[in-house]
């Protein structure tokens, strides 16, 4: 199979959402039947939607790569987008018929923690109409190398996962199938080892194991955005991104076949979330 710059799975979905979990005490979503993919094709049409909609724009990311984002001035909270949008949905609604799902192709190691865990905090930086560029930390545990004096070799060692998420939306729907779509895609891909690790002391005569043990460490990707549209060639409704990083973990570059493997299966979970058309899609270069 010969790869593009963008790797992309488009596919239709019919009917709508299941319900959402978990939600704010404000909204209520509805139970709906989940969508069905009906055809899966490849190629570069992911981000066409952003190009054909007036309020878009695609953004080359130096960590990331290509991003879909608001133009200025015509995100859901200005005047433009109540001017051109507000008519089209209500806070009970979600009438998008077109969405984006884009993972990175950066991979980092989570630690213990398991990444869904980490993502889930979307929950509470997201709010009723986005999520800032708020930075919330989640902790977790790694093999290390032992940073006490007088001992040496590797322990079991603390730090903080950081979750950074950005979102413009305008109702409570958007935002849950949004998160939603991010859960599942998260659930994909994950890598997890067993990794051991040993210290030593030594006491003023001899040197002697003073502990030992193993732990599971997780790999996954550390960024993840979802945009909805009104449709292909309409207008841009939403998005939401989640970055998650740190100082301990180094990004690196995922292999072609783990991206394809991931889209494939990617594609059939947020059939479940998201209604209308789909595309999942990651920049990769092969």
């Amino acid at each position: 199979m010969k790869w593009n710059n963008l790797l992309s799975l488009a596919f239709c979905a019919t009917g709508a959402i299941s319900a959402a979990t978990p939600a704010p005490a404000k909204y209520q979503p509805e139970i709906r039947a989940p969508g069905n993919a009906t055809t899966v094709t490849s190629g570069n049409a992911a981000f066409e939607a952003c190009e054909l909609a007036e309020n878009c724009e695609i953004y080359n990311d130096p960590k990331h790569g290509k991003i879909i984002r608001f133009k200025p001035g015509m995100d859901p909270n200005s005047t433009w987008y109540h001017t051109h949008l507000s008519h089209q949905h209500s806070k009970r609604d979600t009438p998008y018929t077109y969405s984006i799902v884009n993972i990175g192709e950066n991979r980092i190691n989570y630690g213990t923690e398991n990444p869904y865990n980490v993502v889930w905090v979307m929950w509470d930086a997201c709010q009723a109409t986005g999520c800032g560029n708020s930075y919330i930390y989640k902790p977790t545990r790694r093999v290390a190398p032992v940073t006490a004096n007088g001992y040496w070799g590797t322990e079991e060692h603390w730090y903080s996962m950081i979750v950074n998420s950005r979102g413009s939306y305008s109702t409570w729907a958007q935002r849950n199938d949004m998160i939603q779509a991010v859960l599942q895609a998260v659930q994909v891909g994950q890598e997890w080892k067993e990794v051991s690790w040993k210290s030593y002391q030594y006491n003023g005569q001899n040197s002697y194991v003073s502990g030992s043990g193993s732990i599971w460490e997780g790999t996954q990707s550390d960024y993840f955005q979802v945009t909805l549209f009104s449709g292909r060639g309409g207008y841009m409704m939403a998005t939401l991104a989640v970055t998650v990083g740190s100082d301990y973990s180094t990004p690196a570059r995922a292999g072609c076949a783990l991206i394809a493997s991931i889209l494939s299966q990617i594609a059939g979970r947020v059939s479940s979330v998201l209604s209308g058309a789909i595309d999942v899609a990651s920049n990769l270069i092969c």
